[in-house]
């Protein structure tokens, strides 16, 4: 019981701060994030070689491709496609699953 008071009263202290938390300069969180996430990212796996390939297209938009590396032949197979923008003070990220357009 002590246990799920604690969690209640902390949820309770938390709730408003992440509803109302917001970036001050979301246009150099952006630059950061560009920085941070351009270029090939690997991670292995049982079924194979996962890369994300992300790219800037613009100063609004990193795009890239989520891909997977088979083992039994190395041939790839696209998993997604990805695309990160800024429209003036909203960063939005966009996927879209193979198979859908």
């Amino acid at each position: 019981m002590l246990r799920f008071s604690r969690l209640l009263l902390a949820c309770l202290f938390l709730t408003p701060l992440a509803a109302f938390a917001q970036i001050e300069y979301p246009e150099d969180a952006f630059r950061d994030l560009r920085r941070g996430l351009e270029g090939t990212w690997f991670m292995p796996t049982d079924r194979g070689d996962r890369l994300e390939i992300w790219d800037v297209a613009d100063d609004n938009t990193l795009v890239g491709k989520a891909i997977r590396i088979k083992p039994e032949n190395g041939d790839t197979v696209l998993i997604e496609k990805l695309r990160i923008e800024l429209r003036d003070t909203t960063v939005t990220y966009f996927t879209i699953a193979r198979g859908q357009t």
